[in-house]
């Protein structure tokens, strides 16, 4: 009895040594880094792309914008934060007034008409879920490049916008388009609907001045409000299935698209930039084109007035009437016991409206103007050119002269097949959508079965300001498989599944 004993004795002895000779171990074992191979996968970050990094990071970084969309959305018509909570029924979406029932392409914003939609949530009109198309972004303004490429897309066939007009299909409608492609062309068009918005009310208030939000009640929307929109309707557009973003307003709104592309798109985007001499397109801008700009006072450095970074415009004008009104509160703080004033800032206390140019008389050029557009273009290339998959030379900008002739102008069959080979990676491509290449091929076989047919049927949707209506029109009729009534001009059949449905508005169809 006594050996057995003293055996069980010894056996915990030799116990205790092996448990404290591991602990001992374990105190001195080499702390590996996050990109150490032997880390679990899931948590696997390469510093240098940022759509490998961990979901765990990327749904933090997707809470905090759903937290600030949501914080806009609480705020009062004057800019002060009231609550923080909502009730059930303001968390609920609220349809579009203009949209017909269409279950099987539902989008569900806010309703327009309804005054008391400034306090509501809109933050649940979207999925939660990334969409896995690709995206090609053109981040170049102006028309000329832009519509090129658009055309290209819809040819290779990638649903795709470009501003007004968009395609999806081979025929009008949008009978066997997906839904997730129908949900983001119709919140492209109500983000362009609030583009245009700041653009009118603020040329109305160019001729009108205190008289425009008499005239148009819209123009009474608080830029809280306006920008808090504008974001919801971004998000959705990126969890979508658009492929091409060409076009206004998305040159102006880089850093949060980009930024959102990182939260919403499996792979990140491919960017595509047609380069500008700067001067030359600051003075066509400025002479032939109405603008609406970001005052100077509030644009980025104060380079000048300009159409770039409309909600860092925002953020900025925000942050300098702060700080006057705490500056204006300070100095009169002995003799003032009064509540410091509320920011209420509408469309044209940041942003200006400004008319083409009579061209005949350079006494009305402004060249202040046109210098500070040149320099914010000059900017806009420096930080994006560098990031550019794709960058054709559509304006000869390093061609000489004598070069530049029409035997060297891109064709649009050319960038069909260069549209293509960067997405599909048709033949050889630069661009890495991933670091493993498996995921990469894996992702590319299936958008080459998805995008196979080219797009040949090109709509095109008008927002009437007047009773706030959005119009859906094919402008070429005749591009469409299903025109077999000989119609001329913008038309569309009385029998399709529209995109677009106006409650109020008879002439939409």
């Amino acid at each position: 009895m006594r050996i057995i004993f003293s055996n069980h004795h010894c056996a915990i002895t030799i116990l205790t040594v092996l448990v404290i000779f591991k602990v001992m171990l374990l105190s001195t074992r080499p702390q590996y880094d996050n990109n150490n191979d032997d880390d679990d996968d899931d948590y696997h970050v390469s510093s240098s792309s940022p759509y490998s990094s961990s979901s765990l990071a990327k749904e933090q970084r997707q809470r905090v914008w759903r937290e600030d969309i949501d914080q806009w959305h609480a705020d009062d018509d004057d800019g002060i934060s009231t609550s923080t909570t909502r009730t059930v029924e303001q968390q609920h979406q609220q349809p579009i007034q203009h949209q017909a029932e269409q279950p099987k392409h539902p989008i569900n914003n806010y309703d327009r008409n309804n005054d008391d939609n400034d306090n509501s949530t809109t933050t649940s009109r979207t999925s939660t879920s990334s969409s896995d198309a690709p995206l090609f972004y053109h981040l170049s303004p102006g028309s000329s490049g832009s519509r090129t490429l658009y055309h290209a897309s819809c040819t290779a066939g990638f649903p795709s916008i470009h501003h007004k007009s968009f395609c999806i299909s081979q025929q009008r409608g949008i009978e066997n388009v997906s839904d997730s492609v129908v949900m983001g062309v119709r919140s492209h068009f109500e983000l362009l609907r609030l583009y245009t918005l700041a653009y009118e009310c603020c040329k109305l208030h160019h001729a009108k001045g205190d008289e425009a939000p008499k005239q148009k009640q819209l123009c009474n929307m608080p830029l809280h409000t306006w920008v808090s929109q504008i974001q919801t309707h971004l998000i959705s557009i990126l969890q979508s299935g658009l492929v091409g973003l060409f076009d206004t307003p998305y040159p102006y709104l880089a850093p949060q698209v980009l930024e959102l592309a990182k939260l919403w798109r499996s792979a990140p985007p491919i960017i595509a930039m047609t380069e500008r001499n700067a001067r030359e397109w600051a003075m066509s801008r400025s002479k032939h084109h109405a603008l609406l700009v970001c005052k100077m006072e509030y644009s980025y450095d104060r380079l000048g007035a300009s159409e770039f970074d409309v909600l860092g415009c925002y953020e900025r004008a925000v942050v300098a009437r702060r700080r006057d009104n705490n500056n204006a509160t300070d100095d009169d703080s002995t003799n003032n016991t009064a509540p410091p004033p509320v920011l209420h800032l509408r469309f044209w206390d940041i942003f200006q409206y400004r008319a083409r140019v009579n061209v005949a008389s350079e006494k009305n050029v402004d060249l202040s103007f046109q210098l500070g557009m040149e320099r914010q273009m000059n900017r806009h290339q420096l930080v994006y050119l560098p990031m550019a998959d794709y960058a054709p030379d559509m304006f000869g900008v390093h061609s000489s002269s004598s070069s530049s002739t029409s035997s060297t102008r891109i064709e649009e069959e050319d960038v069909v097949v260069d549209i293509r080979r960067l997405i599909l990676g048709d033949g050889k491509s630069d661009v890495n959508i991933n670091d493993d290449d498996s995921t990469t091929e894996r992702i590319r076989s299936q958008w080459r079965e998805e995008y196979t047919k080219p797009l040949t049927c090109r709509g095109r949707v008008h927002w009437n300001m007047d009773n706030d209506s959005l119009v859906e029109v094919y402008h070429l009729p005749k591009t469409c498989a299903d025109d077999d009534d000989g119609e001329e001009g913008l038309s569309s059949r009385k029998d399709m599944l529209s995109l677009i449905h106006n409650t109020h508005d008879n002439h939409a169809r």
